[in-house]
């Protein structure tokens, strides 16, 4: 992974860590300054609406 996100960055393209359901993970992601991280570790899978509504909620907290 972290040669992944080496060439990626040489290459200028935006790498995303998906997967992610530990907080060791998540510090070991930010760690090598991928570029977004997703998983269980933030949200399990949801309805539309249950999303929407997060998204709301995330984006007044910005």
């Amino acid at each position: 992974m972290e040669a992944i996100n080496a060439f990626s960055k040489t290459l200028g393209i935006l790498t995303v860590v998906e997967g992610v359901e530990t907080e060791a993970q998540k510090e070991w992601c930010q760690k090598l300054a991928f570029d977004r991280i997703q998983g269980f570790y933030f949200a399990k899978p949801m309805p539309v609406d249950d999303f929407e509504a997060l998204l709301s909620q995330m984006w007044l907290r910005i």
